[in-house]
């Protein structure tokens, strides 16, 4: 009994086919792991965005103009790194038990209200933009119908039981525009300040 060989051009066609159904498949999946390698670098960022705040809040905690360095500081950082646009920035009273800020603060939109009275003030783009072209939202000693007034600087405790947040929200936009899911992300990291026999310790929250 004899058997017939396929011929080698029926062959090379087959594995032709072959390559041309694995190759896109490797290809995606090599941009996808990029794609997500990137969004993990910009959260990352967004992590020191909230740590420079908390940085600039130790530095200039007794002053009254406090939130206003804390954005400059967030705004800067970001803008440094050219990873996103700020969104967002909520300075808050912390708490031992709770991470993050309160939710009735997270649920503040920036164009309705400005905070909540002694828990938190929310800034949003009006407010940042304010800062970012070298101004202040800080018009008097008093925090009458300021944009601070809600959590006042002034109001503080500033004792080793005080716990100050700092809620940063970076919009970063993918880098390849591959995958639809990492289109437009608004990405997140919370800081917080507090006092210590030691003095300031400043550390990142899990949101």
């Amino acid at each position: 009994m004899t058997t017939t060989e396929p011929p080698a051009l029926d062959q090379r066609g087959v594995a032709l086919v072959e390559l041309a159904i694995v190759v896109p498949l490797l290809v995606m999946l090599a941009v996808a792991s990029l794609e997500v390698g990137l969004a993990w670098v910009a959260r990352n960022a967004t992590g020191n965005a909230a740590r420079a705040g908390g940085m600039a809040a130790v530095s200039h905690l007794m002053e009254r103009d406090v939130d206003v360095r804390i954005v400059e500081a967030v705004v800067d950082d970001v803008e440094q790194r050219g990873d996103g646009t700020v969104e967002r920035i909520i300075v808050y009273r912390g708490h031992p038990a709770r991470s993050g800020p309160p939710l009735r603060c997270l649920r503040l939109r920036p164009s309705e209200a400005s905070g909540i009275a002694g828990v938190c003030n929310v800034y949003g783009p009006d407010a940042i933009s304010t800062v970012r072209a070298g101004g202040s939202f800080v018009t008097d000693p008093t925090c009458e119908n300021a944009l601070d007034g809600h959590w006042c600087p002034s109001e503080r405790r500033r004792t080793s039981d005080e716990i100050l947040g700092i809620h940063v929200e970076v919009g970063h936009e993918s880098t390849l525009g591959i995958l639809p899911v990492f289109d437009e992300m608004t990405l997140t990291a919370t800081a917080s300040v507090s006092g210590s026999s030691f003095g300031y310790l400043v550390e990142e929250e899990d949101d």
